[in-house]
C-alpha cells in the first residue's frame, strides 16, 4: 500500500518560494529547522538522506490525484 500526503500540500519550497507543482521534500535542513522544499534546495540545503527523522519525498500522482510519498 502506498502512503500519501494526509494534509494540504505546501504551495511554495520555504527556502526559495519556488511554486511546488509534481514534488516537494519534507525534511530536515543542515541547519537543524524542517522544511517544505523543492528538489534543488533539498539537495543544497537538506541532510542528504531520507528517511524517519531526516524526510519524505512526495510527487503527485496523477493517477490517484494524490501527493504518494517514494520510496
Amino acid at each position: 500500500m502506498t502512503k500519501s500526503w494526509k494534509g494540504s500540500p505546501p504551495e511554495r519550497c520555504d527556502v526559495c518560494a519556488t511554486p511546488v507543482s509534481t514534488e516537494f521534500f519534507d525534511g530536515r535542513l543542515r541547519s537543524g529547522h524542517w522544511a517544505y522544499t523543492c528538489q534543488a534546495c533539498w539537495r543544497a540545503y537538506g541532510v542528504g538522506r531520507l528517511g524517519t527523522g531526516m524526510g519524505q519525498h512526495y510527487v503527485l500522482s496523477y493517477q490517484s490525484a494524490k501527493w504518494e510519498k517514494q520510496e
